[in-house]
């Protein structure tokens, strides 16, 4: 005798005779393992009977198995195979082991007292008990030595099969062996992806046969009743113009082929030529419990090989997202937080040395216009070529990297003086300046260039970066496609920044801020199901400036916390002129900066901000980067959840373009990803993004996110996104930023 018992849930199941006893762990969604109030949905593990004793086996559920012995948990996904031999008081638990879960199990039939020889079906599905039992625990008076030998023989082989041919291939040799007067079995199982049932097998004692239709009746009766069904040539009840019995069988077993969620299909044992031993009542109960088993090793094998083949694109996935933190996803340069490293190591060998390095920071003049006139691709594939072009314009040993957007640096290390970064800022110039041929036009880019010496203008990373960005404003203050050194006077255009910064801050007393709305639509129908807000200012002398224009500033200067409780109100505002006016407005989306998220007041302003405008938080959606999420991990995780509790939806945008861990998400309250548009611009003519696209959108629904795809500017890109399940886009093909009252219209 086994016991198993349910950790933390103040209560025991009850003892149970393991020997004809398999226990199916979470495979009805409604009595899944419950933790914290989060629900782990899918197939946790088996308990199942071993030639050495009472097997557990964990699947590799989300959140993991153990098994209480002697007041220790023991990790089973951590043991070889998943599998651990349990001992008497052994406790399966399920999820945390700290916190209340339960195990689910379920008996098959409950006999009939009365034994009655000429009932004829007996009624699968409603004989389940969902309350936690014994599977077939109840079935053990009237199972005869033969039967039970029978299911053990099918059962102690077939949890080692990973395929379902052979898992079909040993049903049939274990059932023709326990009915001696059976020559042919068949089984009909629900396709995945039509939703048909399709035949799987059709054998005798010979080997494969050819596949009949299936009765009607039996499909009425076994499937949509979950009822197992005797019958015999001349049964009115069955015998019709479809029926498999217009073939040759004379008499057999139907069964409905249940898992103890859903019916998937069913079996057949019948006999086929000259008969005159009649199947039975025991007969029909007997195969109806190898057609349950069978049933749930289908559901078994399909799940793992389904995980199996999940993980595989996970796996490579979370590889090349590990590869793209370091890396830039686009030109295949270090990225700005590699860079960092590499800069921070090389000032310290100069420290150590006595040498010196160059840092040239490269800023694209009038990029902008590409991406205006000839759209994201265009631009693109020019920081591809011109990012290739810088990679020639150094040593083996120097390093390139792309900082962000048009923007890029090259740390020059070992240089003998000053003219060794001379060189290489001409050379730059001039490679840069090359016509290059994108989409059949020639096009020419200048770049401006801002150069800083270490040790002689300072020996820290920060101020390096600080000197090159000064003579980089510089050399674009002076006409663009130069480069200017570094010099102390440059301090005094950090005043012309100021000034700058005055007429930001004055921008919002004048009311200078607009905002500019982008459609979301869900992909399957294009239905427009939400805006995201975009601010923009209106500048008096200057025009309309993009973000990019002012939000650094505007972070480094404080401004962004006014500006993005402005940007939130507004917003709102529009909710509420748009329901005044009769409309129904789709959901709201909000950006968050890094400066806001770290603000203590946060939470407490968004609720004021609701709260003003009677705003229903669950139409208004906040999105942060991943940069701003985990910087700060530990504290962070706690503003998510007390933003959650607003009522709020949380999106993590750009997804892809930061630390890309997989680890992090289920840790946090996320409800949509943002796939960032360089995955989804490469669609479909790069097979690496289309993986990484497919896998990230995989990897958000088994953790119950939502996907959101950017930069949608083809069809063919919304055709690829549609066939993987990506649920939402956003994209010039979908609707260009507009007024709020054009982009709900």
């Amino acid at each position: 005798m086994i016991r198993i018992t349910v950790h933390g849930s103040r209560r025991e199941l009850r003892t149970f005779d393991f020997r004809h006893t398999c226990v199916r762990i979470g495979r009805r969604p409604d009595n899944d393992v419950v933790v914290n109030d989060r629900s782990v949905s899918g197939y946790h593990g088996e308990v199942r009977l071993h030639p050495e004793g009472l097997v557990y086996e964990d699947l590799k559920s989300t959140n993991g198995s153990h098994v209480c012995r002697d007041d220790e948990y023991i990790g089973v996904d951590s043991i070889a195979d998943h599998e651990l031999l349990l001992e008497e008081g052994d406790v399966v638990v399920v999820g945390d082991a700290a916190a209340d879960c339960f195990i689910s199990a379920y008996r098959v039939h409950e006999p009939d007292e009365a034994d009655d020889e000429t009932e004829r079906s007996i009624s699968v599905a409603a004989s389940v008990d969902v309350r936690p039992t014994g599977l077939l625990s109840g079935i053990s008076d009237s199972f005869d030595r033969a039967a039970l030998l029978g299911l053990y023989n099918y059962s102690s082989k077939i949890s080692s099969m990973q395929k379902l041919d052979a898992v079909l291939s040993h049903f049939s040799a274990c059932v023709l062996e326990l009915f001696a007067k059976a020559n042919h079995v068949s089984v009909f199982v629900r396709s995945q992806k039509s939703g048909a049932h399709v035949p799987v097998l059709a054998c005798d004692r010979t080997g494969p046969k050819p596949v009949k239709s299936m009765s009607r009746t039996l499909y009425r009766r076994v499937i949509e009743q979950g009822e197992a069904v005797l019958f015999m040539r001349g049964d009115p009840d069955v015998d019709d113009a479809e029926s498999l019995l217009s073939a040759d069988v004379q008499a057999g077993v139907c069964a409905p082929l249940w898992n103890g969620e859903d019916i998937i299909g069913l079996a057949q044992v019948d006999r086929r030529g000259d008969f005159d031993s009649p199947f039975d009542s025991h007969d029909l109960e007997t195969f109806a419990v190898f057609a349950h088993h069978l049933a749930l090793t289908v559901s078994n094998v399909t799940l793992k090989d389904g995980l199996r083949t999940t993980v595989q694109k996970l796996e490579r996935a979370q590889s090349e997202m590990e590869r793209l933190a370091f890396f830039d996803s686009l030109t295949g340069l270090y990225n700005r937080r590699l860079f960092r490293d590499r800069l921070e190591q090389a000032v310290r060998v100069v420290e150590r040395r006595g040498s010196s390095l160059a840092l040239l920071y490269l800023d694209l003049d009038d990029f902008k216009r590409i991406n205006d006139t000839l759209g994201h691709g265009a631009g693109d594939d020019l920081l591809r070529a011109l990012g290739e072009r810088l990679g020639t314009c150094v040593r083996g040993h120097d390093t390139v990297a792309r900082i962000g957007g048009d923007e890029f640096a090259i740390l020059l290390s070992d240089l003998s003086g000053i003219d060794g970064a001379l060189t290489v800022a001409e050379k730059v110039l001039s490679r840069l300046s090359e016509p290059v041929d994108v989409h059949g036009q020639n096009l020419i880019v200048t770049t401006s260039i801002g150069i800083t010496i270490a040790p002689d203008d300072g020996c820290d990373a920060e101020t390096l970066l600080k000197n090159s960005d000064l003579a980089l404003y510089r050399a674009k203050s002076r006409g663009r496609n130069n480069f200017q050194f570094f010099v102390e006077d440059m301090n005094e255009e950090a005043f012309d920044r100021l000034v700058l910064e005055g007429e930001l801050r004055a921008a919002l007393e004048r009311g200078e801020f607009i905002q500019h709305f982008q459609p979301l639509r869900r992909l399957d129908d294009l239905q427009l199901v939400g805006t995201e807000a975009l601010l923009r200012w209106q500048h008096p002398t200057r025009g309309l400036l993009m973000p990019r224009d002012f939000m650094q500033l505007a972070e480094e200067s404080g401004l962004i916390i006014p500006m993005g409780e402005w940007a939130l109100r507004n917003a709102c505002a529009e909710l509420r002129r748009a329901r005044e006016q009769g409309f129904v407005p789709p959901r709201l989306s909000v950006n968050l900066s890094a400066r806001q998220f770290l603000d203590r007041d946060l939470v407490q302003r968004i609720d004021e901000i609701l709260k003003e405008s009677q705003t229903d938080a669950t139409s208004v959606e906040l999105e942060l980067t991943e940069t701003m999420v985990m910087e700060n991990l530990d504290e962070n995780r706690e503003t998510l959840h007390q933003l959650k509790a607003l009522g709020v939806s949380l999106a993590i945008d750009d997804f892809g373009t930061g630390y890309s861990s997989l680890s992090y998400l289920k840790e946090l309250p996320i409800d949509t990803l943002k796939v960032d548009r360089s995955f989804v611009q490469r669609i479909p003519t790069h097979e690496n993004d289309e993986e990484i696209a497919a896998a990230v959108i995989a990897m958000a629904h088994k953790l119950r996110m939502t996907v959101v795809a950017e930069g949608i500017e083809t069809v063919d890109q919304l055709n690829f996104l549609k066939d993987n399940q990506c649920e939402f886009g956003q994209g010039y093909y979908l609707g260009r930023p507009a007024s709020y009252s054009n982009a709900i219209g």
